[in-house]
């Protein structure tokens, strides 16, 4: 069997092996984390896929942290790895207290170690957020890495400081400066129950094009969701 390699001695593990919108939810958290280099670097983020690994090392924070795909597979291989490194931080942000994270946390053995629980317990964490309170994802992501910064931490979620849409600046091709909104309104067909009604969205959009005319909206999805995307961008 190949030998693991890490890319990065860490001094800071997190786990964020969801799907790519979980991970686009955890940014802030993942903000706060590299936010604090001199107490936090290197950071190693362990990651569902190599899609996720290349959009996270060519995020603005690549240089502060170094995706690495995780191999389920190869879990407890990567955990006994990961415990000869003697991390001093050990975050999950996805993890819902199961046996498989909290035996994970307890194999890597890090000084400090922050997770999530249905009930507020769990094994193998020094620290446990309790996911049964009604909050967006977002800022329970970011509770975790306050919890892991410590109780000082003056970052502030995207959710209260900048809103929870990251909107990217370009250029047309007059030279004029345009903000483009992404939304992303399937979530698979297994979580349906989870979705924004698609009304909803087509006020949002109209609101945002009526207020601001610099604003560019996309919606994406994937091919089973085409009637949902046919319904928001209808004319």
């Amino acid at each position: 069997m190949e030998k693991l390699e890490l890319p990065v001695c860490p001094r800071t593990i997190v786990f964020a092996h969801n799907g790519i919108g979980d991970v686009f939810m955890c940014m802030p958290a993942l903000q706060a984390i590299a936010s604090k280099p001199w107490r936090f670097s290197p950071i190693l983020v362990l990651v569902k896929s190599a899609l996720i690994r290349d959009y996270l090392n060519k995020s603005p924070l690549a240089g502060r942290i170094v995706a690495m795909v995780l191999d389920r597979r190869r879990l407890w291989a990567l955990c006994l790895r990961l415990r000869r490194q003697r991390a001093k931080y050990l975050v999950f942000l996805h993890s819902s207290g199961g046996w498989k994270s909290s035996a994970a946390a307890w194999l890597i053995g890090a000084d400090f170690s922050v997770g999530s629980a249905r009930r507020g317990r769990a094994f193998g964490f020094d620290h446990v957020e309790n996911v049964t309170e009604r909050r967006h994802k977002v800022e329970h992501y970011w509770r975790i890495a306050v919890a892991a910064a410590g109780s000082s931490s003056k970052v502030e979620p995207f959710g209260r400081s900048r809103g929870l849409l990251d909107t990217v600046r370009l250029k047309t091709t007059e030279g004029n400066a345009v903000r483009r909104v992404v939304f992303a309104p399937g979530s698979g067909e297994l979580e349906r129950h989870k979705r924004w009604a698609a009304e909803r969205y087509c006020d949002l959009g109209q609101r945002l094009l009526r207020d601001h005319a610099e604003i560019e909206i996309v919606v994406l999805g994937s091919s089973e969701e085409r009637a949902l995307i046919d319904i928001i961008t209808k004319p």
